[in-house]
């Protein structure tokens, strides 16, 4: 088909296209790509990333899916005409179903970035889309549930959470880790990663500095005189040409910058891209890290200069930890310092820990909301991560870089009071206390020989009693932290270690897991002891261990890099939201109430009792039911608790942070059917009684919106973001969860304990100011 037949079929056969103008069309054909597939060939497989919409021009082929029998299950037909691909670009789910050609087709391919343009711009177009992911989602529920549909789009992709590098734009990206005497880099090709190039400058030595770079493979190093950090971008180039010429990039390749920084504070919980705000933000928090913050500023403001046109962005060692709750975060001494000065636990290492949730639930190829997490970084620094869900619920690290670290104290959390009687008597900052307790020099201070672990390893296994002394009381730190972040997430799926110890010391992973297999931590010694060097990640549990058991690749600097990418997209979509005008959001403040299941509900109520509807809910279909319960805890009871309608598969209880203490239970704060490792309660009703033995949550505060509600607002399932409510005293939430779903009315949940602390009443309105993550 010919461009100039093209154009009419469109406006004329395809009713996407119906309201729009022949100009608007044909710079959206300008954009696109027309492609011809063969009989049978997959046109978009289970598990894509959502990258394009497709309209079928000629040919006939279907969307079907797998069954379990191996044959297919047609959930839609395609004729000419038809639109497919639009509920990944829409959602942002992976592709839960094959789109497959029935015969030879041409198919015109709309890349999402024109989707976004040109498309999503036209109200009818919104309209149509709408109801076309509507019809095509109930059709899906004909044979397997969304959350099967969606655990099978996880397995089966190649890249389930967007962890590569690569972009449409061809370019490179730099990442600058600026610390105290070295500047550690990377360069990152979006279209070819045989082309990355690692090095580091190391200022150490007077007078002299080393540069060591790696390349396909290849290492170079070399000495020159020692310069100001003005020079850095000169030197970087400089030394570049050492490298074979397929590496070598020009200052405008570089489509963005990525830096570390160490502190955050509470003032940032992702990734940012930078701006003279954000720059006086972490110049407030060097307080907390008062050289290492120093010299992260001073990195970014020397690229700044040498890269004006790009985008900069910072990411936080802290911004992971966040979404620690209040009780693990907070230290035994006066509240007053908590609020006046900042004194909490932060974390540290979070890109790491974050990386290696992802890179877990790729391997074990479920959703990372499905499981329970320990990471262990384990190098110059250290610390553990309990991540629950995807989120990150404790970490041994602390309030500044030096506190809470493994070795010895940095395990356990060293007391800020400790921490604070040591910076005074030795008169050290805090940086210069870090040092002092690093890993490193944790292992050196207690073995007199030295701080790597390699050394020590060598030095007790010829019976030095101080290096095996020390390398025990590490292996125990961490042994004794994997065994309580079991208990506080109520169990485990992944263990997993990383870092330069983490990822070389078999001994130490051994003697880490030693005991464990009451918990179903199971390592299988001899993949343990055999695995040498680790490029990406390996499994090293036993077969029949319940919990894997894996080590991860650490690469900071490429993290910087990923990290980079998510935040500008983030940013992108944010200046999308606040190009077009305010769109406000209903608010709802819910009490606590109690979903039930069927079986539940007739030991409650009696055999074969209905629920009676007594209101309607703002989201269609759900009811307030004439029915109550009282909640029995192992403390104390609440009663009357309403009821919610219709039934559910598992019965649900959701009640305010501040009920826990009076039923004695301690629930996660969890997405409403998300389940595992809950605690139970007892249900008392007018016929009986229900004992659950899990079901218990506070609900993530989270925001319901039709497809076209997040059409509207350039969101996706699953992102989240943070909301702004008027009113009295203005109130921003963040980590609210965006859910999409063509049953959904555009509604923000709060629970009874965040509305009173913002005196919030239903009814109220929000506004989204930005986007977190992509979730």
């Amino acid at each position: 088909m010919t461009h100039e037949e093209l154009i009419p079929f469109l406006l004329n056969e395809v009713p996407l296209f119906e309201s729009f103008g022949q100009d608007s069309v044909e710079t959206i054909v300008g954009g696109s790509e027309l492609r011809t597939f063969e009989g049978n060939e997959s046109i978009i497989q289970c598990g894509d990333e959502g990258r394009f919409i497709g309209v079928l021009v000629d040919g006939h082929g279907e969307i079907s899916i797998a069954d379990s029998t191996g044959g297919r299950l047609v959930m839609s037909p395609l004729a000419e005409g038809d639109v497919f691909g639009e509920m990944s670009v829409l959602t942002g789910d992976r592709t839960v179903a094959d789109v497959i050609a029935g015969n030879r087709c041409l198919v015109l391919m709309i890349p999402q970035d024109l989707v976004s343009s040109h498309i999503l711009v036209n109200p009818k177009a919104i309209l149509y889309l709408s109801k076309l992911l509507a019809d095509r989602a109930r059709a899906q529920a004909v044979d397997v549930t969304s959350s099967q549909m969606h655990a099978r789009a996880v397995a089966q992709s190649d890249d389930p959470y967007a962890l590569s590098l690569k972009t449409d734009v061809h370019g490179k990206i730099l990442s600058i880790n600026a610390g105290l005497s070295q500047v550690r880099f990377g360069i990152y090709d979006t279209h070819n990663e045989a082309l990355d190039v690692h090095g580091i400058i190391d200022c150490a030595d007077c007078g002299v500095v080393h540069v060591t770079m790696t390349a396909g493979g290849k290492v170079v190093t070399r000495e020159r005189a020692s310069f100001p950090f003005g020079e850095f971008f000169n030197v970087l180039f400089e030394s570049m040409l050492e490298l074979d010429n397929g590496f070598l990039f020009t200052p405008f390749d570089v489509i963005a910058v990525g830096h570390r920084v160490v502190h955050g504070g509470s003032k940032f919980s992702s990734a940012t891209v930078i701006t003279q705000q954000v720059l006086a933000d972490i110049e407030a928090l060097s307080v907390f890290a008062p050289l290492h913050n120093p010299h992260n500023l001073e990195g970014m403001r020397e690229a700044m200069k040498y890269f004006p046109d790009v985008p900069h962005v910072a990411v936080f060692d802290t911004a992971f930890h966040q979404t620690l709750p209040t009780y693990a975060y907070l230290y035994g001494l006066p509240y007053d310092w908590y609020k006046k000065e900042g004194i909490r636990r932060y974390g540290f290492h979070g890109t790491s820990h974050r990386f290696v949730s992802l890179k877990a639930a790729e391997v074990v190829k479920r959703p990372l909301g499905e499981l329970e997490i320990i990471s262990c970084h384990l190098g110059v620094g250290a610390s553990i991560c309990a991540i629950d869900h995807g989120r990150s619920v404790d970490t041994t690290m602390g309030m500044t870089p030096s506190d809470g670290l493994i070795m010895p104290s940095r395990a356990g959390s060293l007391d800020p009071a400790v921490m604070i009687h040591l910076m005074q008597h030795y008169k050290l900052g805090p940086d210069e206390l870090n040092t002092l307790i690093n890993s490193e020099s944790g292992l050196k201070g207690i073995s007199g020989i030295s701080g790597d672990i390699h050394e020590i390893e060598s030095a007790a296994a010829d019976g030095h009693h101080r290096a095996l002394l020390a390398h025990k009381a590490f292996c125990y730190q961490i042994r004794k932290n994997i065994g309580a972040y079991v208990a506080a997430m109520g169990g485990v799926s992944v263990l997993a270690f990383t870092g330069d110890i983490g990822e070389t010391s078999p001994a130490v992973r051994s003697l880490a897991c030693q005991g464990l297999a009451y918990m179903g931590i199971k390592l299988d010694e001899e993949k343990n002891r055999n695995l040498g060097t680790v490029r990406d990640c390996a499994v090293i549990s036993t077969d029949d261990s319940p919990v894997i058991i894996m080590v991860v690749a650490n690469n900071d600097e490429r993290l910087l890099a990923w990290e980079t990418l998510r935040a500008i997209e983030r940013k992108q979509i944010t200046l999308a939201i606040r190009d077009q005008a305010a769109s406000p959001i209903p608010i709802e403040v819910s009490a606590h109430h109690v979903h039930l299941s069927q079986a539940d509900v007739d030991e409650l109520f009696g055999p074969g009792h209905q629920l009676t509807s007594e209101h309607e809910l703002s989201q269609p279909g759900q009811f307030a039911c004439a029915e109550k319960v009282d909640l029995v805890g192992p403390k104390g009871r609440i009663a009357n608790v309403r009821v919610l309608g219709p039934t559910r598969n598992e019965t649900q209880v959701e009640i305010a942070m501040t009920e826990q203490f009076k039923l004695g239970v301690q629930p996660p704060i969890r997405q409403s059917g998300d389940l595992a490792n809950t605690p139970g309660i007892t249900l008392e009703g007018p016929a009986g009684s229900a004992v659950l033995q899990r079901g218990v949550i506070c609900a993530q505060r989270h925001i319901h919106m039709s497809p076209e509600d997040a059409m509207r607002f350039r969101l996706r399932d699953r992102y989240v973001v943070r909301v702004r409510i008027e009113g009295e005293r203005e109130v921003t939430y963040g980590d609210v969860v965006v859910r999409v779903n063509p049953a959904y009315r555009l509604a923000m949940h709060i629970d009874t304990d965040e509305g009173n602390a913002g005196n919030i009443q239903t009814g109220m309105q929000g506004f989204i100011e930005d986007i977190q993550s992509r979730g």
